[in-house]
């Protein structure tokens, strides 16, 4: 998650800005933050989920991922990316924050499962997977884009400000 608070800022036109037209600072940044979002969720899918960090197999999980309008609560702005809907969300948060345990692997379509290990040909009815490696592809990428959403920000508070 990233917070941005503008209320400590000492600019007196800021302020004043803020107190004399609250609706048109929230309406524009609200604005600036989904665009922002679809820049985020754009990334993800691109670079994270195209080779970066995993490798793209049936397309559900890049295919899932979706900026959400902005929500306004009070003088509240809260933008979103959410991946993981419909069929990739069996694995999208495994993906995301790793496994918590080994997992059973047992053969469903065959009565053995083949595989190579050890430079070897090797079969079993079922095997013990090692917990799944965390491999963040949101959280990595709002982070790495952190600085670049809160100078888009507060560009566009100064041009609230430079309003007439």
């Amino acid at each position: 998650m990233l917070k941005i608070d503008f209320r400590g800022g000492t600019d007196q036109r800021v302020i004043q800005t803020l107190r004399s037209k609250p609706a048109r600072v929230l309406e524009v940044l609200s604005v600036r933050l989904y665009q922002l979002m679809l820049q985020v969720s754009g990334k993800i899918v691109d670079t994270k989920l195209s080779g970066q960090l995993l490798n793209r197999l049936s397309g559900k999980l890049s295919g899932s991922v979706r900026a959400l309008p902005t929500e306004v609560e009070g003088a509240t702005l809260t933008g979103q990316v959410e991946a993981g809907a419909g069929p990739a969300g069996a694995y999208a948060a495994s993906h995301e924050f790793g496994g918590s345990r080994p997992y059973e692997i047992r053969a469903v379509r065959a009565r053995m499962l083949a595989f190579v290990a050890d430079d070897a040909q090797r079969f079993a009815k079922s095997v013990i997977h090692p917990p799944m490696p965390q491999r963040s592809y949101m959280r990595s990428t709002l982070e790495e884009s952190s600085e670049e959403i809160v100078s888009s920000l507060e560009e566009a508070l100064r041009e609230v400000v430079g309003e007439k």
